[in-house]
């Protein structure tokens, strides 16, 4: 009888140290599993663009004292996420006319008097110089005043002035919020005073209006009026 319970226990061992070892060798018992089918996900950035005619060049020349006009841009909007709008108006070249006319009627003297040739647009506002309108079909704003000035985010009045560069452009002027296909026809108007003398023969002024915009999603344009500058939103 001892020997074969000795044998019974052996056997029990044996078993024992089998079940140990085929859990440690990672064997399976045939439990049933799943998986799902595996889910690709895309993402995909909007744009923000703007048609290739969004700049316009207007180059004032050969008028005369009483004759009047306007310059056309034309913006369309073709991205495919909600934008802001805004305008850059600048100066770009000059061409000062006769600096010394010697040709120039004076009715006191009865003869040519010199007279120092001016900017066509010298920047004075409701001077004698070229006096100048914008504004816009899509929000009906006004971006200039009194012939030559344009506003700050707060209203402030503000001379574009006769520089090129610095001085002679009004930057980030708010044109509104904009959708995919929106076209807006921003119109610059100009005119020569009758009071404009001989100062001002054969110069010439050359302004570019440029449109652009920027995204209006998690871009918040705080506090921003149409037709006055407005830097709040990142446009760049």
């Amino acid at each position: 009888m001892k020997s074969k319970k000795r044998l019974l226990s052996a056997a029990g061992t044996i078993a024992t140290f089998g079940a140990i070892a085929a859990l440690a060798t990672g064997a399976t018992f045939g439990f049933f599993s799943a998986t799902s089918a595996p889910q690709s996900n895309k993402f995909t950035t909007g744009n923000v663009t703007m048609n290739s005619a969004a700049t316009a060049t207007c180059d004032v020349s050969h008028i005369v004292p009483g004759d009047s006009g306007t310059c056309k841009l034309k913006a369309n909007y073709t991205g495919s996420e909600p934008a802001y709008m805004a305008l850059d108006l600048s100066i770009v070249g000059h061409a000062v006319g006769n600096a010394n006319n010697t040709n120039a009627y004076d009715v006191n003297n009865d003869v040519g008097v010199p007279v120092t040739g001016k900017n066509l647009f010298d920047g004075a506002a409701s001077g004698n110089g070229l006096q100048l309108t914008l504004t816009d079909d899509h929000t009906g704003a006004q971006y200039l005043f009194s012939g030559t000035q344009w506003k700050t985010i707060g209203g402030t009045a503000t001379n574009l002035t006769a520089n090129d560069g610095a001085g002679g452009e009004a930057d980030n002027l708010f044109a509104g919020s904009d959708t995919t296909g929106q076209t807006t026809e921003f119109t610059l108007g100009w005119s020569l005073p009758t009071t404009a003398n001989n100062a001002y023969q054969d110069s010439s002024t050359t302004f570019r209006l440029q449109a652009h915009a920027a995204q209006s999603k998690n871009n918040t344009a705080t506090n921003c009026v149409a037709g006055r500058q407005c830097s709040v939103p990142a446009w760049n």
